[in-house]
């Protein structure tokens, strides 16, 4: 089995403040959700830890082997959806028709579609798949997240299928921890 869990708040989030592919630090809440978490999985015997080798991601991962003292594996395939010229920015900033035309054309802001997310976190689940790695924990952010419980499920790439997808979907929730059968589909 596969626990994914989302790394923990940092002001950014707090703030509603895009983040992207920045490397923002946790803030106390964030840090506090993270001892949380590791309160959480502490019992579960973890063949491999994988966390994103985004700051928060790292920071969460380094909070939760503090219990469970495992080498981690940072894999850049696990990172947020990279924002280009957002990044930083407020999101009530932005207005709605630019947010529209970002998810269409994101190259165009410097930005990752959601196809390019899928490319790499797929990549990702292929390579442990291959390895029949079990029982992992795995520190990531919402939208790669999401993207690996759409090809768990054994969706192929499509555009409205993973806008359907992602409609269906509840917000990711700081630490909150997913189960998912890399090896059911």
């Amino acid at each position: 089995m596969f626990y994914v869990a989302r790394h923990g708040m940092t002001d950014y989030n707090e703030q509603n403040i895009c983040q992207g592919q920045e490397h923002n630090p946790l803030n106390e809440a964030g840090r506090n959700q993270s001892r949380s978490l590791a309160d959480r999985v502490e019992q579960i015997k973890f063949e491999y830890f994988f966390s994103s080798d985004l700051l928060r991601a790292v920071q969460t991962a380094d909070i939760v082997n503090e219990k469970l003292k495992m080498n981690i594996e940072y894999d850049s395939r696990l990172r947020e959806r990279r924002t280009g010229i957002f990044s930083a920015k407020p999101r009530e900033n932005i207005p709605i028709e630019i947010k529209i035309d970002a998810i269409e054309n994101a190259h165009k802001y410097g930005g990752e579609t959601y196809e390019d997310i899928y490319i790499r976190c797929k990549s990702f689940y292929d390579e442990v798949k291959r390895k029949s790695i079990n029982n992992t924990l795995i520190i990531a952010h919402g939208g790669s997240i999401k993207m690996l419980r759409y090809i768990v499920l054994g969706n192929k790439w499509c555009k409205e299928y993973y806008s359907e997808f992602l409609a269906t979907l509840e917000p990711i929730n700081f630490t909150e921890v997913f189960e998912l059968d890399f090896y059911n589909n």
